[in-house]
């Protein structure tokens, strides 16, 4: 959301916007394939309980983990071209690059 006060252009809020809403969808499916990992829900911590299935445990965290990563990747990387054009001498856009480089942390 910051950004929206950073960089106020038009295609700098088009791109946040798609932001939001891929973390709004992925964050949803996040925390709903948390407790529904298995259904009935009981059987992720009984899995002798019979009929129901389950998703797989390592393919499910290893794809939320991939979409983190991803995620914080693309937030980080979104402000490089807005960075990239303003108007000032290349040591100071450097640094800019580096304060917000180090908000990634």
């Amino acid at each position: 959301m910051q950004y929206f006060r950073v960089f106020p252009t038009h295609r700098m809020r088009v791109v946040c916007w798609i932001m939001i809403t891929i973390l709004g969808v992925y964050g949803t499916w996040a925390v709903i394939s948390a407790f529904l990992n298995c259904i009935p829900v009981a059987k992720f911590w009984d899995p002798t309980i019979q009929g129901g299935f389950c998703l797989s445990k390592p393919g499910l965290w290893f794809s939320n983990a991939s979409m983190h990563i991803a995620t914080d990747l693309a937030i980080f990387i979104i402000p490089i071209p807005a960075l990239l054009v303003i108007d000032l001498p290349r040591k100071q856009k450097f640094a800019l690059m580096l304060m917000f480089g180090l908000g990634g942390l």
